[in-house]
Order: C-alpha cells, then structure tokens, then sequence
C-alpha cells in the first residue's frame, strides 16, 4: 500500500493537486475495468476538486460515462411532505451532486446512485423508535449514535428501513464491484461522512445515525438550515468501515481547525472516538518495517553526508512537488495549517513510503520524534 500527505498552500492548491491525484486513479481504474466505481462526498472540501474533474471530462481526458457514482450520505427529515420533495430540497445530496458536479459533466455518469434517506419519513420513523423500543439499539461513546435497526424487527416500518434502504445500498455497492476512489472530507472531531465521533467500526456497514448536537449547529452555521427547527436530526450513512474498503481513498482537509484531529488520526492509536484514523493507522502498520520499528528492518542507509549523524534515518519528506524538505528524523515546528490533503492507495507499490515516514503537520507545536540509534558496532 502506498501512502502520502501532501501539504498545499491554499484551498485553490489543494483542490488542483487533489483533482490531479484523482484524474490518474481513474485512469488508472479507467484501464483496469469496464465500469470503474467514484465515491463522492459533499461538503465544501471537494467543491473544487468537481469542478477541475468536470473540466478534465469536458476536454476528454476521462469518460465519465463508464463511471457509476455512489455518495457517502444523505440526511432523514428534510423539509418535504412527499419523498420525491424531499430528495430535491437544496440541501438533499441529489440536489447538492447535481449543483456542484453532475451538472459540470459532459455527460451523465453511467449510473449516479445516493442513499434513499428521502424515501424515510422522520416524524413515522420517531413514533415507530418510540413505539418498539426491542427493535433497535443505539451504539456510540459520542452525542451522536448509530441505530442499529434488528432484521427481524416487529415494526414493519423499522424492518422495511433496515432492508430497503440500510442493506440495500451496501448490496448496490457489492454488486457494483466495491468503490474504486473514494473522495472524503473530515469533520473537526474526526467523523467520516455521518459516522459520528465515538460510534464502532464494528457497526453496520451503512448506518442509521441520530446526529449530535454539535452536527446539526455547523449545519446551521454553515447556512445548509436558518434553524434548529428545520434541521435533520438524521442522516443514513456510509459507515467508516465500508467507505475505507474502497481500493483508493482521497481525502481533502483544509484549514487550522481541521489539523489536530489529523495529528491525532496519523500519530495515535485507532480509536472509535476518531472515525478517520483506522484507516490511517493500517497503512503505517503495514509499512512498519520501513520506519524503523523496534524489532523490524531499518531504513536503508542514509547517503554518505549523513552517516556520522546519531540517529537513525527514518527517510525523507517532500512536498506536492516532489521536493525533498529534509530528513524526517529532524526535529520539527509546524505553526499553522492552510490546507492538507491525504491520499491513501492500496497498491502493491515496491517504492518505500519515504515521502511520509514522518508525517509533516501543520499544527502547533507538533514535534516528530526522534530516538539515538545505538552506537555501532564497527569501530570508529
């Protein structure tokens, strides 16, 4: 698996790297497949990536009608007395995708698919949660948490959401081959798409979520809701574990705020309370042998200039560019962030991970660490 961080300098940057990075995995998968499978988010993050992959589709450096599209989410209890209202409401994912990307397209993608939340009545779903409290459980150490509705629920209603809409749309995914590139954001705690802060891994591969207090306020902030009182509750979601299946995973983070719980994903433990980090933390393990672990091969040796230097060379770390910035061993301060993009692939790449051995982050006072070798044993 190859893994890298790229550092941009603004929003613009970030969306032109991003978008580069993109257009080659889907020529890439393009070559490999017939109908090759994009996971798309939305959310401001990947607004300008659509639009610079709309624009390589315009001059035919990709055929987007061999794509299917699938989206990570979709809210419950949009404003709407029929579903076919609710799923053309401004701020439903249809009508969001539609805006921000499938319009900008030459053509139709070969199949666009969006979880049918739309289709669920909120104020129903509330009186049939009330009403069969044996039917389903909620999981989560957060505010927010997963439902987990049981198959062989009592509620005919409950029931009809686990299969037609829940199961249904992990099915539509497995018949389509599994996502080939899967565009994320990430939220300031952490979470993926609707997978809140501190629900497991281990939940249902798409969820019915009760969204945080915190979640539905940034959607007001962020002016999607004028208020507390037209804002979903709801969503049904992607959970963490089905969107990181996906052969490449790219993922946009832009802004200071974003990059402590970056920190937090790379440099920790896996942790549900940080719905980014599995993912994260399964590449580095699986280039452990390259960084230098206790137990594990070392890096090869640094060049000639370096090897009367008392550490170990833990390898290099280069910008967008390629630019190699310097030794990761070296101590270092990163004082604010603009923008940072992470593009995870599961390839089987014979190139070490050099570029992001040691991860270069925007955050305060962030240090990598740096441990003395042991001295050698050949004599001076």
């Amino acid at each position: 698996m190859a893994f890298r961080v790229l550092i941009a300098r603004d929003r613009d940057q970030l969306s032109r790297v991003a978008a580069d990075v993109a257009r080659e995995v889907l020529r890439q998968c393009l070559a490999a497949r017939e109908t090759p499978v994009l996971g798309l988010a939305t959310g401001q993050s990947p607004l300008g990536l659509y639009r610079h992959l709309a624009e390589a589709a315009r001059r035919g450096e990709w055929n987007v009608q061999r794509v299917q599209t699938f989206n990570l989410d979709d809210y419950v209890g949009l404003p709407g007395a029929t579903p076919e209202a609710r799923a053309r409401h401004p701020q439903g994912c249809a009508a969001a995708m539609a805006r921000n990307f499938f319009d900008l397209l030459p053509a139709p993608p070969r199949g666009i698919h969006i979880p049918a939340a739309a289709r669920v009545d909120a104020t129903l779903l509330e009186q049939e949660l009330r009403a069969h409290p044996e039917d389903w459980r909620e999981s989560g150490a957060g505010p927010g948490k997963a439902i987990s509705i049981r198959p062989d629920a009592r509620s005919a209603y409950l029931r009809w959401i686990r299969t037609d809409i829940l199961d249904a749309y992990g099915r539509d995914i497995e018949r389509a081959g599994g996502i080939d590139l899967q565009i994320i954001g990430v939220g300031e705690n952490g979470h993926v798409a609707f997978h809140e802060a501190g629900i497991p891994f281990a939940s249902d591969p798409v969820l019915l979520v009760r969204l945080e207090a915190n979640t539905i306020h940034n959607a007001i902030v962020d002016g999607h809701f004028p208020s507390v009182a037209e804002s979903p509750r709801h969503a049904v979601s992607m959970g963490a574990a089905l969107v990181f299946r996906a052969r490449s995973v790219l993922l946009l983070a832009a802004g200071a705020r974003k990059a402590p719980v970056l920190a937090a994903a790379f440099t920790g433990a896996p942790v549900s309370a940080k719905p980014i980090s599995p993912r994260v933390r399964a590449a580095r393990r699986r280039h452990g042998r390259r960084l230098g672990s206790r137990g594990r091969r070392r890096h090869p040796r640094p060049p000639e200039r370096d090897r009367g230097a008392r550490h170990r060379h833990r390898g290099t770390l280069r910008s967008p560019r390629g630019r190699r910035i310097g030794p990761a061993s070296q101590p270092t301060s990163f004082r604010s962030a603009s923008a940072m993009e992470t593009h995870s692939r599961a390839t089987n790449s014979s190139r070490g991970p050099s570029t992001i051995t040691r991860q270069r982050f925007c955050v305060p006072e962030y240090r990598t660490n740096t441990r003395p070798s042991r001295p050698s044993s050949r004599s001076a």
